[in-house]
């Protein structure tokens, strides 16, 4: 899979109007913990790869799907 430069967006919050900061890529684990099988479920279910962005007035944060 060939990954591509992702596009910065210019996102304004939707509570105080201002522009959101880019605060990069990351990668968020998806699954959950338990008690019996403990880490099992997040070494299956892997990660999503996501661009955030915060609001540097509120804090409120958005997320974007990179492919």
């Amino acid at each position: 899979m060939k990954r591509t430069a992702q596009k910065i967006r210019k996102i304004n919050c939707p509570y105080c109007g201002i522009q959101l900061a880019y605060k990069g890529a990351q990668r968020i684990q998806l699954g959950r913990w338990g008690l019996l099988l403990e880490h099992w479920d997040n070494w299956l279910s892997g990660s999503l790869n996501v661009q955030l962005y915060e609001c540097p007035k509120c804090g409120k944060i958005e997320m974007f799907r990179t492919r």
